[in-house]
């Protein structure tokens, strides 16, 4: 169609009367309507060779995605040219065209069928399903994967689709390896992002890559990590986690998430998933919580009646596949059980339900054990500048069913739990002396080195106070009982011990060699802590991080009190080594 212009003696009568241009131009309305409905696609018919061409530009656009190159797709005159050959001149409107289309089909029913092989300019052979897959398997689950390739825009690279109620089920890690047909461009960038000085041990660079390619493999594993230790086994040189210099990749080369709910919806976006899951935390959780998926939910339990408590259960929800983990929940007066998102949540949610079966199932002993606690009023004495004595008492208590009931792996059954029930029956009051007489210790210790921090300080300690006080704040806190594993609290008088030490041998004059000391072990705390915190915010609760914090302790004792011995004989470098290897 065209718009004409009706004007009277130079008056204009009608500005824009639509009229049929193929009687105007047939030429021209012919050309028009092969580049604008059947190359450009702005076509409303359901003739089959129209959809079958369409889905095949849209693979091999798929293709050019996937291989970011924009030289595969043959441009528009070829697709014109391929209609122009085979379509009437007369025909130049969709009425005609359609008419024209019914009948030659009768006779070549494939006659306007494009071969893929018409669309591409080379065959893309790189761009398999093997390097550019379309779903992602992670943790016993898949997701889609999209792509795109438009530098600048928001979905460049490429892009995986998570459902809301999954988003907290996921970590960092496996997503630092995209695909594998983006790899080893990721692999040169991260290398060319060394300092000068580190990237000139790895050139070519496009070679190194290539190595680590062929020596590694996607996994739950840090890649950073993992190309730290393939480099240094090349190379002998070792890099750390401070060494990259990530800002500088492009935003392709790091994976992007779109979080969607139950009706595909896009909730959110970004590449950040750290981010994305302290945005979406709280939805994710009620989404997951709201899946009717497993008929093992129960609630008002108050005893082991329901069989077997599985670690995790997978299943699909919205055509993703999906894994939960199982978690006993205390609810005080009884307790539930509900699917939980992380494992490290189930787990800890599942301890704290087994204490209050415990509970129920011997009232008169805990009742007793609450009542006779050794030497409880001291320690809340010696615990007042640390927290209320109802909040020790409750910590000990737990602490000590724990320890008694509850030492090894958690009962998964209810012949595991009876077991453990008859264990710690018979060895609770024991373990309740034990726990209370350590605790007992520690505590009075800690209150003596307070008092000694407060008031007139000896000129010599200036500079080492802060650095104890910031020590014995991650030490002793509330509720540090439940949360320091016992092999570690037991060597909590040695460490307090150290500490006093330390100030004696700084009244003696030990200040110079004190202060090099502080400075050797503060960054090694200040990564600790770093990392401690990522963590935190990844939900990751990693027991060889852990480790390190306990070496770290090790090491101060080291320094400042060695005659007392020291359970970690590793040095300062070593440990710094170690530490820069946990993501």
């Amino acid at each position: 169609m065209a718009y004409e212009r009706l004007t009277l003696y130079g008056l204009v009568v009608n500005p824009k009367r639509k009229v049929h241009y193929g009687k105007i131009n047939p030429v021209g309305a012919r050309e028009l309507f092969i580049r604008g409905a059947l190359v450009e696609g702005d076509f409303n018919t359901r003739a089959q060779f129209f959809q079958h061409n369409r889905e095949l530009v849209e693979e091999v656009e798929a293709l050019e995605a996937k291989s970011r190159r924009r030289d595969v797709l043959v441009d528009d005159q070829v697709l014109f040219e391929f209609y122009d050959k085979r379509i009437p001149e007369d025909v130049c409107d969709g009425r005609r065209f359609e008419k024209w289309r019914k009948q030659a089909e009768q006779k070549q029913p494939k006659l306007l069928y494009l071969e893929k092989e018409d669309l591409m300019l080379h065959g893309a052979g790189d761009v398999t399903a093997a390097q550019f897959p379309d779903t992602l398997e992670v943790a016993g689950m898949s997701f889609k994967l999209s792509y795109h390739f438009e530098p600048g825009h928001a979905e460049d690279g490429v892009t995986l689709t998570v459902p809301l109620l999954a988003l907290n089920l996921l970590t960092p890690q496996r997503f630092e390896w995209l695909v594998p047909g983006l790899l080893h461009e990721k692999l040169c960038q991260l290398i060319k992002s060394l300092p000068k000085s580190l990237r000139r041990n790895f050139v070519p660079v496009p070679n190194f890559a290539t190595a680590c390619l062929q020596a590694l493999a996607p996994s739950d594993k840090s890649l950073l990590e993992a190309l730290q230790q393939q480099l240094f086994k090349m190379s002998g040189v070792r890099l750390t986690s401070m060494d990259w210099g990530l800002s500088k990749l492009t935003p392709h080369m790091l994976m992007n998430f779109r979080v969607v709910d139950d009706r595909g919806g896009v909730v959110a976006m970004g590449r950040d998933l750290l981010r994305l899951q302290q945005q979406l935390k709280d939805k994710a959780q009620q989404s997951f919580a709201a899946v009717p998926v497993w008929e093992g939910e129960r609630e008002n339990i108050r005893a082991w009646d329901f069989g077997e408590l599985p670690v995790q259960i997978d299943f699909e929800r919205n055509g993703v596949q999906m894994r939960g983990y199982p978690a006993l929940i205390d609810n005080k007066e009884s307790v539930a059980i509900k699917l939980r998102d992380s494992l490290a949540q189930a787990e800890g949610e599942t301890r704290q339900a087994l204490r209050r079966l415990v509970m129920f199932a011997l009232p008169d002993k805990v009742k007793y054990l609450n009542r006779n606690l050794p030497d409880l009023k001291q320690m809340c004495l010696y615990y007042a500048s640390v927290g209320r004595c109802e909040g020790l008492q409750a910590d000990l208590v737990n602490a000590i069913i724990d320890r008694a009931f509850f030492a090894g792996d958690l009962p998964r059954d209810e012949r595991a739990f009876a077991e453990s029930l008859e264990r710690g029956r018979q060895v609770m009051l024991n373990v309740a002396n034990e726990q209370c007489r350590m605790v007992h210790d520690i505590l009075a210790e800690h209150h003596r080195l307070n008092k000694a921090l407060k008031g007139k300080l000896s000129a010599a300690w200036l500079h080492a106070v802060p650095d104890i006080q910031e020590q014995l704040a991650h030490l002793i806190y509330p509720h540090f009982i439940n949360q320091t594993p016992v092999a570690w609290l037991r060597e909590y008088s040695r460490y307090l011990k150290a500490v006093n030490l330390r100030l004696e041998k700084l009244s003696g004059g030990a200040a110079a060699r004190d202060r090099a000391a502080t400075l050797e072990i503060k960054p090694l705390w200040q990564a600790y802590l770093e990392r401690q915190e990522k963590h935190r915010r990844q939900g990751i609760v990693d027991p060889e991080l852990e480790c390190y914090r306990w070496m770290i302790e090790e090491l101060r004792v080291s320094f400042f009190a060695q005659e007392l011995g020291t359970k970690f004989p590793i040095s300062v470098k070593r440990l710094r080594q170690q530490l820069d290897a946990v993501p």
